[in-house]
């Protein structure tokens, strides 16, 4: 060669080597000596095409997409027209990321080869690219607008159609969503993916029994743990009734009796909440004790709801009448306040109290601090209470912990005894757990140990043994 330096065959045959060389050296996965022998054969050719695509190529593949830019504007200063070369260009910018300039190039290809799909497939996938990057910089609106137009070009782009309703449902536009989801299942009836998004968005639009058929569908393409799961939570939003049995056993070191008492329970579900009747039942050498209770959970706007409850008795056990009231409100940061009342009348004595608590949620932990105020004229007392609780099983299950001072007018198992315990100093530590089958059944035991200051130097203690058992329906 250095003899003939102008014998194009002589070049022609060196080009042929090195172009050979550097496939060989490809197929060894010898990267940055085949992509030599490509800078070789540039030096003699700049306008070899083949050489360019390879370094193209190399270049994109180690994530070098600056360089792999210069060869291919190289390429284009000499084929201006060549569509895989603007292809090439195209991709490479769009994982720069620079979507407008790699769109642009993708749609003029589109559209001097509208019936080419490979051309029509890039342009979608830039603008889903770039939608993507506008959604992780939360701007769902730009990213949404970029969906429709892929949709646009091709209704059935599977991609478009899942990230728009995920978007819809962030944005709380349910009803877009659905339409999309539907889309999907038109198109693809046996996707376990937009059945899954049809499911969710109907739970969203609170058309349980809707999500749950849907969920139920999921479950017959792919029975994973997961999707069973899921349909079994949707499927309990739709029961709208609950029965409950109750049973507080409670011993004390300083008598020999023990106090049982059985509760039977209905509750019923609706939009705004629910509400449920209770009766009481206690076995004594004085009699039967019986008590009536209605209890109500009501919402009245996503941050805000009420607590009532009201009770009578025959007076053997139970106090006469008990009556509660509380409002909470959510602030931000996961933050909950109380505000409340209780009126308890037992024996002779008619109390009033107020109530104030706070309660924090940390993930899956939620703590809950309640004080109150007790007037019994011509006495004045305070109780306070600490509750903690570790969620599981998306909420369903949880482990709890509480400790007590002085004694509340929300503490069933001593209202009997309330006008008497009161003023004692009274401190109290207790631990629960309660499981929930398959979204349906609840089952709980908790344990309290009360002790109780009756002189300077003598203490007496109670125990507790409560157990719950609900069944919805």
């Amino acid at each position: 060669m250095s003899q003939h330096p102008q014998d194009a065959k002589y070049n022609a045959n060196l080009i042929d080597l090195r172009l050979t060389a550097g496939r060989k050296l490809m197929q060894a996965e010898e990267y940055d000596m085949a992509a030599g022998e490509f800078r070789a054969v540039l030096a003699q050719s700049p306008n070899n095409i083949e050489a360019l695509n390879y370094l193209i190529n190399l270049e994109t593949a180690v994530g070098q997409s600056d360089s792999a830019l210069v060869y291919a504007d190289q390429a284009l200063q000499y084929y201006p027209d060549n569509k895989d070369l603007l292809l090439k260009k195209a991709g490479i910018l769009t994982d720069m990321q620079r979507y407008n300039e790699a769109n642009a190039i993708s749609y003029q290809l589109m559209q001097r080869y509208p019936f080419t799909i490979k051309y029509r497939t890039a342009y979608t996938d830039g603008l889903i690219a770039e939608g993507n990057t506008y959604q992780r910089n939360n701007a769902p609106d730009s990213a949404l607008a970029l969906y429709r137009q892929v949709l646009n070009i091709n209704r059935k782009d599977s991609l478009a159609l899942l990230y728009s309703i995920n978007l819809l449902n962030g944005k709380q536009s349910y009803d877009s969503a659905l339409v999309y989801a539907n889309q999907g299942i038109r198109y693809y009836p046996d996707n376990e993916s937009f059945i899954q998004k049809r499911a969710v968005t109907l739970e969203n639009k609170k058309m349980f029994t809707e999500a749950a058929l849907a969920a139920d569908s999921v479950v017959k393409l792919n029975g994973n743990p997961v999707n069973v799961d899921y349909a079994d939570y949707l499927h309990s939003k739709t029961m709208k009734n609950q029965f409950g049995m109750f049973f507080l056993h409670s011993s004390y070191d300083y008598q020999d009796t023990k106090y049982n008492i059985a509760t039977l329970e209905y509750r019923h579900f609706f939009k705004r909440g629910s509400y449920a009747a209770r009766l009481n039942y206690a076995g004594r050498q004085q009699g039967t004790g019986l008590q009536g209770e209605a209890e109500l959970y009501y919402t009245h706007n996503p941050k805000l709801y009420s607590y009532a409850l009201a009770t009578y008795s025959n007076e053997v056990v139970f106090p006469r009448t008990r009556l509660a009231y509380s409002i909470f409100k959510t602030f931000k940061h996961d933050i909950e306040g109380e505000l409340g009342i209780r009126y308890l009348n037992a024996d002779s004595s008619n109390s009033i109290s107020g109530v104030a608590s706070i309660a924090k949620t940390w993930k899956d932990f939620w703590v809950n601090f309640r004080a109150y105020f007790i007037s019994d004229s011509p006495e004045f007392y305070t109780s306070y209470n600490l509750t903690t609780r570790y969620y599981m099983n998306r909420q369903q299950d949880y482990i709890s912990f509480t400790a007590g001072l002085g004694t509340s007018p929300d503490d069933r198992s001593r209202l009997i005894q309330f006008p008497k315990l009161a003023g004692l100093l009274t401190r109290s530590v207790g631990a629960g757990y309660q499981k929930t089958f398959k979204y349906r059944t609840t089952a709980g035991i908790f344990g309290t140990w009360i002790n109780q200051k009756i002189t300077t130097s003598e203490f007496q203690n109670q125990y507790d043994i409560y157990l719950t058992l609900q069944r919805k329906f």
